[in-house]
């Protein structure tokens, strides 16, 4: 499973850049929260008769997702920093990402714990789980207010990203040998409109 995972990362890395280098960080990482959330919501919902094939490719499916996420979150890390810091930046964020990782396992845990609490059994059951991703995904969701802040042109130097620059209001010339009256509101140019 490990070699499948490490392969399929290998054959994602050249789609995540093209999709950053399409849509750019801002919206790849706001959207793509989203639909990490809807991936966590749907592992709730295997049951013990759902075939294995189904499992399986839902997993392969879904892994794609959070896959992109860590890949822009960190590559946008090193936006901008210099390059004589990228070896202390590499550290910092390693650390983190192992420090988020460990913190959404301990929550999903505390949460799974309390959801058994408050269904008023000892042991952990199936139905424990589906409230237990729901709230996992509304962190996913939640995260999607933090992207949006993040500007339309966020790391391009790093995506190659492009942001279409809106077009430029046409400026309108009138006539030179126009009169006056003619740029005036109708019933004022009717009201001074010298008379033949």
């Amino acid at each position: 499973m490990l070699g499948v995972r490490r392969a399929r990362h290998e054959v994602s890395r050249p789609a995540h850049r093209r999709i950053l280098g399409r849509y750019g960080f801002r919206h790849v990482l706001l959207w793509n929260a989203l639909l990490c959330g809807v991936v966590l919501t749907v592992y709730g919902l295997f049951q013990p008769g759902t075939p294995p094939w189904v499992i399986a490719l839902t997993i392969l499916v879904g892994s794609i997702f959070p896959s992109l996420q860590f890949t822009a979150i960190n590559s946008i890390a090193y936006a901008d920093i210099d390059q004589a810091d990228v070896a202390r930046a590499t550290s910092l964020a390693s650390t983190i990402q192992q420090l988020s990782l460990g913190m959404g396992i301990t929550i999903a845990g505390i949460v799974l714990h309390q959801v058994a609490v408050l269904r008023g059994h000892q042991g952990i059951e199936r139905l424990d789980f589906l409230p237990t991703f729901i709230v996992m995904a509304v962190f996913s969701v939640a995260s999607m207010a933090l992207f949006a802040r993040l500007a339309q042109d966020a790391a391009a130097n790093v995506s190659r990203h492009r942001v279409a620059e809106a077009p430029a209001a046409p400026i309108e010339e009138s006539s030179p040998s126009a009169p006056v009256s003619a740029k005036l509101p109708g019933a004022i140019a009717a009201a001074i409109k010298p008379s033949p």
